[in-house]
C-alpha cells in the first residue's frame, strides 16, 4: 500500500476536503522527514485527524507541517538536543548537532506547538491517554525505544485514530512493529507502518 492510499482510506467519509497548507522550508538536513509526503499528512490532519501527537522532534520540520494544518495545539517529544542524544541510528556523524524544534522557534507557529522535552522510555504518558487522532512515531529508532513509545502511543490514541510508524523497515522498528502485530492489526504502507483504532 502507498501512503496515499492510506490517506484515502482515511478521509473517505469526507465529502468536502479543507486546503492544507505547507510552510516554507529551511534547507533540508539528513534525518528531517520525508518532505515528499508532508502533503499527505498535512490533509489528514487538516481534515479532523487531530490532536496530534509526535514522537520525535528533532529539528521540528514535520510538527511543523502538522501545526500549520490543527485548528488545536500540537504536541511534540523530543530528549532535547544532539548534545545528549544516542540516536542508535548509524551514520550518527550525518545528522550533525541541532536543537529540538529549531525549524519553528520564533515562528508565528510555535504558539500553536507544545514542545515537551525529555526520556521518552521515562516519560509520564498518563495524562495523554486516549486523547490523540493522530500519532507520529519517528523518536528512538532501537528496539528498546521504539517498543517502549510504540506500546505508550497504543494508550494514548482515541477511537479511530490512527498511529504512523516512520522508517518502519528500520530493522529494530521492525522487529518492534512485527512483535505488535501479534495483538495489533498493523499494516505496511511503503517506508511507514499504520494502525487504526476500531470503535472501543
Amino acid at each position: 500500500m502507498r501512503i496515499t492510499e492510506l490517506k484515502e482510506e482515511l478521509l473517505k467519509d469526507v465529502k468536502e476536503k479543507s486546503k492544507h497548507i505547507l510552510p516554507t522550508r529551511t534547507m533540508f538536513k539528513f534525518g528531517d522527514s520525508e518532505r515528499n509526503d508532508w502533503n499527505i499528512f498535512a490533509e489528514i490532519v487538516a481534515n479532523g485527524y487531530t490532536p496530534v501527537f509526535e514522537f520525535g522532534t528533532f529539528r521540528g520540520c514535520f510538527i511543523e507541517v502538522l501545526a500549520l494544518n490543527s485548528k488545536e495545539p500540537v504536541y511534540t517529544l523530543d530528549i532535547g538536543n544532539s548534545d545528549i542524544l544516542d540516536l542508535d541510528r548509524g551514520d550518527y556523524e550525518k545528522y550533525g548537532t541541532y536543537q529540538a524544534g529549531e525549524v519553528f522557534k520564533n515562528k508565528p507557529i510555535e504558539k500553536n506547538i507544545i514542545q515537551l522535552i525529555g526520556n521518552s522510555k521515562e516519560f509520564d504518558f498518563s495524562n495523554y491517554y486516549n486523547k490523540f487522532k493522530f500519532i507520529f512515531l519517528d523518536g528512538g529508532h532501537n528496539y528498546e525505544v521504539c517498543k517502549s513509545d510504540s506500546l505508550n502511543a497504543l494508550k494514548m490514541i482515541k477511537s479511530k485514530g490512527v498511529i504512523v510508524w516512520d522508517d518502519a523497515n528500520w530493522p529494530d522498528v521492525a522487529k518492534c512493529i512485527q512483535e505488535l502485530r501479534v495483538d495489533y492489526d498493523i499494516k505496511d504502507c511503503g517506508r511507514y507502518a499504520y494502525y487504526i483504532k476500531g470503535e472501543n
